[in-house]
């Protein structure tokens, strides 16, 4: 693991495949946020499943709740409604949490990252980010409104294994 650790928790990571019925396959991981890279594994403790390299990212590859990502309110009963989507040179990687706080806490990690490390944008203003971090803050009010009633019933849910202790 390179540098230090922003932050570790338990996440949902989208598969590459679409599982039975077509529907997104999401995993649970335990995952760890360094300088450079957000590491994934099983479980705490496990094996490593895979890495995010974040050394090219800016702040615009970092998307707050992806609109091709939504899930409308008859759909939030059997997933998580709080992803982000961190594009890279190499690929897309969805990941979501499990509360809007967690969601916050990782975006927030993810973009001290991006900033500590002289990577804040790809040639857009800061005035865009803001603009779109608005846009967040307004979604985020009224789809937590929206969706608070269905968060007892989300089909996954961490395992002992995958628990923050």
């Amino acid at each position: 693991m390179n540098g230090s650790v922003y932050r570790m928790g338990s996440i949902y990571k989208q598969g590459s495949s679409r599982g039975w019925f077509g529907r997104d396959n999401w995993k649970a991981r335990y995952a760890i946020l360094t300088s450079d890279c957000l590491l994934y594994y099983k479980h705490r403790g496990g094996t490593l499943k895979g890495r995010v390299d974040l050394s090219q990212c800016t702040l615009q590859d970092i998307e707050i709740m992806p609109s091709d990502c939504l899930k409308s309110d008859s759909e939030t009963k059997n997933t998580t409604i709080w992803r982000v989507r961190i594009k890279t040179p190499g690929r897309r990687f969805v990941m979501a949490a499990y509360s809007q706080a967690d969601m916050d806490a990782w975006i927030e990690a993810l973009e001290n990252v991006v900033f500590q490390y002289g990577r804040p944008s790809s040639g857009s203003s800061v005035d865009t980010r803001l603009s779109s971090m608005d846009q967040y803050t307004e979604m985020k009010s009224t789809s937590y409104n929206t969706s608070v009633a269905s968060t007892s019933s989300f089909r996954f849910r961490p395992t002992k294994a995958s628990r923050i202790a």
